[in-house]
Formats: structure tokens, sequence, C-alpha cells
């Protein structure tokens, strides 16, 4: 237990900082949101460390490719939005122009393109640090992990209990 925590230890402190900096521009989340999703975050490195069992070399490289990965997708996704928004704005509009329309659409596929590209990038330098069957774990636990925070998040809102990863640790 005491190599794992190690493990944990230098995970996180390797993927928290680029963690925070990868949050989107515009107004912050409320104080009780902002902690819920850094416990979120904690907990997902925790977790695929864990799954992963990462030795600490593999977590000294691996977590920084993950973190400008996701900072990658993430910024390409916030155009995406800005994107759709403009979408929405224009298909309500009586008389919306059609070129205009089909060129936004263009340009979300693009940006859905490049955060493909960006995964695949990031699965391929993963895989020069990753023995393959750890690599087919992060790529399964990077599929169940969303289903994860939602069904940690619907228990928490029956039960009224602590934000997800409070005060009650849960091995799931």
């Amino acid at each position: 237990m005491k190599k794992h925590g190690w493990y944990i230890v230098l995970a996180l402190a390797v993927a928290l900082p680029a963690l925070g900096a990868a949050q989107p521009r515009g107004n912050p989340p409320g104080p009780r949101r902002e902690d819920i999703r850094e416990r979120v975050r904690t907990m997902k490195v925790w977790k695929l460390t864990e799954e992963l069992n990462l030795s600490q070399e593999q977590a000294a490289r691996f977590f920084p490719l993950m973190n400008a990965m996701e900072a990658q997708v993430e910024k390409l996704d916030d155009q995406r939005r800005e994107h759709l928004d403009r979408l929405a704005e224009m298909v309500r509009e009586e008389k919306a122009d059609a070129g205009k329309i089909n060129s936004l659409l263009e340009e979300v596929e693009k940006l859905e393109a490049r955060q493909l590209e960006a995964r695949q990038q990031f699965r391929r330098d993963a895989a020069d640090v990753l023995r393959p069957e750890q690599l087919g774990r992060m790529v399964l636990f990077n599929m169940r992990f969303p289903e994860l925070v939602r069904e940690l998040i619907r228990e928490h809102e029956e039960r009224g209990g602590p934000p997800p990863g409070a005060s009650r640790r849960r091995d799931w």
C-alpha cells in the first residue's frame, strides 16, 4: 500500500496543475461546484494510476502527456461550443443564411476531427510509455469513467450525503 501511495502522490503532483490550467475561460463556477470538479479530477488520476498500475517513471511521463491532450481537447471543445451557440442563433432566425450555416457546420466538423486527432496522437504517445495491456486498460477506463462519475452523483443526490470523493471513501 505504501508503494501505491507514492504513485498516487506523484501522479497528483504531476497531473493537477495542468488540469487546473486547462479549465475553460469565462465565468467561474461556484466554489462548491469547482471543489467537486477538483475532487473528480483527483479521483480520475488516482483511479487511473491504480487501474494501470503505473510505475513512478511511467506516471512521471504519462500524466504530462494526458494533461496536454486534455487541455488541447478542451480548448477545441470550447471553440466547438462557441460555433454551436452561433449556429443555434442562426437557425432561430427566420431568414437564416444557408452559406453561413454550412460554413459553421464545416468548422464544427473540423474541430471535432482535430479533437479526434489529438486523442489518437495521445494514444500513440502513450504507447511509448505504457505496455499494450496498460494502453487497453486506459482506453476502457476512459470509456467507463464518465458513467462512474454519473453514478456517484446520482448516489449523492439520492442520499443527500457529501459530494463525491468528500469524507467517505468508496472503492468502486
